[in-house]
């Protein structure tokens, strides 16, 4: 079910918890077996989905978002090439929609992953650079 679709009384969450999915609002296709799979015609409407945990959310919540790190600057493909977003498209997207980043946590942080690969390979499974922020409502 979709973000905006879901039934969630305003101002009933004191904790909004995200982890290696954020990037999925941009996730649309992926090659399996050399085929490329169509999930959605385009991504998923980030501002409306946002702004419906937003309008959920206590005065005093707290939005924490931990993903997958990819290079700075990558397009949205990072999600559906190799599962990743650029950490700066987080902060941006909720600066853009009213939060305040409070806290950025690094214990998460690999500077050894090249951000380039796949999260799902091997060489990186379960040792991706991950980025942990905590926001509040402006």
């Amino acid at each position: 079910m979709p973000i905006v679709d879901m039934t969630i009384p305003e101002n009933s969450l004191d904790l909004v918890f995200t982890a290696l999915n954020y990037h999925d609002l941009f996730f649309t296709h992926s090659t399996q077996n050399g085929k490329n799979v169509m999930l959605r015609d385009s991504i998923v409407d980030y501002k409306a989905a946002i702004n419906k945990i937003k309008d959920a959310m206590k005065e005093d919540a707290v939005f924490v978002i931990i993903d997958h790190a990819a290079t700075p600057s990558s397009s949205y493909d990072a999600a559906n090439n190799l599962h990743r977003i650029d950490p700066a498209v987080v902060k941006f997207q909720m600066q853009e929609a009213g939060f305040k980043l409070i806290e950025e946590a690094f214990y998460l942080s690999n500077p050894n992953d090249d951000l380039n690969t796949l999260v799902f390979d091997p060489i990186v499974r379960g040792t991706t650079n991950r980025f942990a922020y905590k926001f509040t409502k402006l």
